[in-house]
């Protein structure tokens, strides 16, 4: 969903992200998700909440705005798709600097953080398969234990991190899934 607050040229965009994640909340909070299966996990409800307070408070004084706000509920964080369908529909259009918005928990309450550049994280997918040879686990010399061999691949992803860019670049690698089969 995309709005627009002012008149004239298009100054600045501000973006929060709004899509869910399947994961189902058992956080006992009376604001829970009232979806089954489906949860903001990481604050995106109240990204939405703080973005529809901005642009409540932008309308109030749009007679005095130099320019136009964009604002910008971008779906598809999560799988990495959503900035690209902005982009390509071109919501990005004629926008001069954006300031996107993400929750902080380890912030006071009443205080922000911003810098330029990157801020957060990325998130992109990738597939390793990994193709062993099934042996009795009692002779597990008979086999290839993809489980062993995929066990190192993480463990030296996890080296990149730290010896192959500077530690003052803001960089985090995370595998966060292992399908292992059944036996």
């Amino acid at each position: 969903m995309v709005a627009e607050i002012g008149q004239g040229e298009t100054g600045i965009a501000l973006r929060a992200d709004i899509d869910a994640l399947p994961i189902h909340e058992a956080s006992g909070v009376r604001f829970h998700s009232r979806h089954p299966g489906v949860m903001h996990a990481c604050g995106h409800d109240l990204h939405s909440a703080v973005m529809l307070g901005a642009a409540l408070q932008l309308r109030a004084i749009e007679p005095q705005l130099a320019g136009r706000v964009r604002i910008l509920f971008q779906p598809a964080k999560e799988i990495a798709r959503g900035a690209c369908q902005f982009i390509d529909a071109g919501v990005l259009d004629q926008v001069q600097a954006i300031f996107g918005m993400h929750n902080e928990p380890t912030l006071p309450v009443g205080t922000f953080a911003t810098r330029g550049g990157a801020f957060c994280a990325n998130a992109d997918k990738f597939i390793i398969r990994v193709t062993g040879k099934g042996a009795h686990a009692a002779h597990p010399e008979q086999g290839v234990d993809s489980i062993v061999v995929a066990s190192q691949i993480i463990q030296a992803l996890q080296g990149l991190t730290s010896r192959s860019f500077s530690a003052l670049d803001s960089l985090v690698l995370s595998i966060t899934r292992i399908d292992g089969g059944k036996t």
